[in-house]
């Protein structure tokens, strides 16, 4: 038999729908598209340095120059030839028994600090004592003797209070023995007692 073909060809297609119709719709064939995974982003952890407490600042407060002990009262000179401290008699002259004048009033120096005062009593032709006090009164020390006179009232004070000079002569009419301290201007040191000749007076020609 002599087969057409085109009829096999035409047939060949039928049958090959047949198959498609005879199989019901055809089915849906899924195809999963690989997807490549998304890379996660790196979180970067930072490892923040917990809060330091600071040190407290300390304010440099400057040193004041204000003195350590200021007294309610000072020293008087009275009338009697005593002289008294808030009522309280720290220097009798007559009772002293030295050379000087209770009536002519002796003169009180206080210390720049107000820490010690002096008190000076008037003595026979200017050769005069030195007291030294503190500044309520107690500590009373004679600083000279005799040939170790305080010449008037020639005396100060150093800016510290912490010694004063003082004018020394032997006497202004007496001649002095040879063992006399030398004359001149003597440095006193409260915290030490010591006296130092510091300077000396310029010979007359």
């Amino acid at each position: 038999m002599k087969l057409n073909f085109k009829t096999m060809t035409i047939g060949s297609m039928i049958w090959g729908v047949l198959l498609l119709v005879g199989c019901g719709q055809p089915e849906t064939i899924a195809v999963a598209t690989a997807v490549p995974p998304t890379a996660a982003p790196t979180v970067t952890t930072t490892n923040t340095p917990e809060p330091t407490a600071l040190p407290p600042t300390e304010t440099a407060v400057p040193p004041t120059n204000t003195p350590t002990m200021i007294p309610l009262v000072t020293a008087v000179y009275q009338d009697d030839g005593t002289v008294t401290l808030d009522g309280t008699v720290i220097l009798d002259i007559e009772a002293e028994g030295i050379p000087c004048f209770p009536d002519i009033p002796a003169e009180i120096i206080y210390s720049p600090t107000l820490e010690h005062f002096l008190v000076v009593p008037s003595c026979f032709e200017g050769d005069n004592f030195l007291y030294l006090f503190q500044a309520d009164g107690t500590g009373k020390q004679l600083i000279n003797a005799a040939w170790d006179f305080l010449n008037f009232n020639n005396v100060t004070w150093a800016e510290d209070g912490q010694s004063f000079t003082y004018q020394r002569i032997n006497s202004c009419c007496l001649t002095p023995p040879e063992d006399a301290p030398p004359a001149g201007l003597v440095q006193y040191d409260l915290a030490t007692g010591t006296k130092t000749l510091i300077a000396t007076p310029t010979p007359q020609p």
